[in-house]
């Protein structure tokens, strides 16, 4: 049986925000891709023949209560219902949830809503979405994100993926130290395709890395059921991935910086088309 702590749907790069360090990138996408209930229903039904539990699926973006058929694929989502121990949304405090979308996380049953709080000038709705989801007795956490106290001090800075010119070996405790190592288990969809993080996406979408090793594309039919089974299984069980040969690490002992620090305008990014 394959059971991962958490994974990570990636619904939309559409925000309400701009912020320099969006750890998806989202402002280097214009324009912003969506992925629609179709596409998206289909990568779940794929992942669940792969995966047999996960403890913990997050739906986010992006700002994922932008996403226009966010309530249907929730409501889809009841079809794994047995197979998902929490459902989780992040939201950055910018929207109030529509009814709709309040009834089908109700009916869901086991969720939790993360509020990320950027303060009074960004986050302008906070306390109207808490009231919503307090009002349908949706579990939330507001995490307060700007001032001295702010949680985890801060934001990490992911936007240099330039070659470290590490050797195998400082790569490997690069990934032992992130986040992201074997021991947390976690995973990120996009596009159909399994990426242990959002940087190893984002270097493959560059162009930087050589293989094809970092990732698993769950639409990839030459691939059996068993054969995507054993290569998830083994991105918990290597030292390092090449995309770590590029990054610093999402490690609790980097630099914290601003949390949303918004760019004056999107950056352009010419593999920004819509899926």
């Amino acid at each position: 049986m394959l059971t991962l702590d958490r994974t990570e749907l990636l619904i939309t790069h559409r925000c309400t925000l701009k912020c320099k360090l969006c750890g998806n990138y989202s402002p280097l996408y214009v324009p912003a891709p969506e992925w629609s209930f179709e596409q998206l229903a289909d990568y779940l039904d794929l992942y669940f023949e792969v995966v047999d539990k996960v403890q913990k699926l997050t739906l986010s973006g992006g700002e994922p209560l932008m996403h226009p058929q966010l309530e249907i694929l929730i409501t889809y989502l009841q079809k794994y219902r047995n197979r998902i121990g929490l459902l989780e949304l992040i939201t950055n405090g910018t929207l109030v949830p529509k009814a709709v979308l309040l009834d089908a996380m109700q009916a869901f049953g086991n969720v939790k809503v993360i509020i990320d709080n950027y303060g009074p000038q960004l986050s302008t709705q906070v306390s109207q979405a808490e009231s919503a989801f307090a009002s349908h007795g949706i579990f939330y956490e507001t995490r307060k994100y700007f001032g001295k106290d702010a949680y985890y001090s801060g934001w990490l800075d992911m936007t240099d993926l330039a070659d470290k010119h590490r050797t195998p070996a400082d790569d490997a405790a690069v990934y032992a130290s992130c986040i992201f190592s074997q021991h947390f288990q976690r995973c990120i969809i996009a596009d159909g395709r399994i990426y242990i993080c959002a940087v190893g996406r984002r270097l493959n979408e560059l162009g930087v890395l050589k293989t094809n090793h970092d990732y698993l594309d769950l639409t990839d039919d030459k691939l059996t059921i068993r054969d995507k089974q054993k290569i998830l299984q083994s991105f918990f069980e290597r030292d390092s991935f090449e995309s770590c040969h590029y990054c610093n690490g999402f490690c609790m002992d980097r630099p914290r910086y601003v949390p949303a620090e918004q760019l004056e305008k999107p950056l352009a990014n010419d593999t920004s088309e819509k899926p």
